[in-house]
């Protein structure tokens, strides 16, 4: 319980117990809008660009695969591809042939050698082109955008008006999908860094986590 600056305050709650451990280290995002979105994991752990641009010094650090960072990939081309080994992920040809996906690989990665074609990292390509395609573009506010002014309440519209005016929001929600692209300190001390256990609490139905934190 509790937090300061950078995690001193915090106190084991007394409905935990040290023999159970729940740690998770990272927090990705949901599958959706990651066209706008240059970094594909809360810890910030893949990607060479935007948020981590000049942050070579400590990649491999928090994960021992962020070396798939050193092919200069975008965050979800990286994070996909360690995730497909995470999982124990395998892209065979001859599967592929079985299941049909060998020419769309073709079509994909004309300009990849067929030896070097049919890889995790091309998976982890494809699936992030998909991913991209995935959008939540018909809410109220982005159709009261585009132009309909009847998309959205006069309640909706106090609040969009708290939102970018008194209430701040907008100071770190301000990317095209209103997520801030930076990271924000929120008290918490990473799970390494922070010199106290981490519980898994007793009482039937509850779960408490550590998490990550992205503006």
């Amino acid at each position: 319980m509790g937090f300061g600056h950078l995690g001193e305050g915090r106190l084991k709650n007394s409905s935990y117990e040290s023999s159970q451990v729940d740690a998770q280290g990272a927090r990705p995002l949901p599958t959706i809008n990651h066209a706008c979105v240059r970094n594909a994991l809360w810890s910030g752990a893949f990607g060479s660009f935007a948020m981590n641009t000049d942050t070579r010094e400590i990649w491999g650090k928090a994960d021992p695969l962020t070396d798939i960072n050193l092919k200069n990939l975008e965050g979800l081309e990286a994070n996909n591809h360690r995730a497909l080994i995470v999982h124990r992920q395998e892209i065979k040809k001859e599967l592929l042939d079985y299941l049909g996906y060998s020419m769309m690989f073709d079509e994909a990665f004309p300009e990849i050698d067929p030896k070097e074609r049919y890889t995790l990292q091309t998976g982890a390509n494809a699936i992030a082109a998909y991913f991209r395609t995935i959008f939540t573009n018909q809410a109220p506010f982005q159709l009261w955008l585009k132009g309909n002014k009847d998309a959205m309440t006069e309640q909706q519209k106090r609040g969009a008006e708290l939102f970018f005016g008194k209430a701040g929001c907008v100071n770190c929600h301000n990317s095209a999908s209103l997520n801030g692209q930076r990271f924000a300190a929120v008290g918490v001390k990473d799970l390494d860094m922070n010199g106290y256990e981490v519980f898994k609490p007793m009482m039937a139905g509850l779960r408490v986590v550590p998490f990550y934190f992205k503006g």
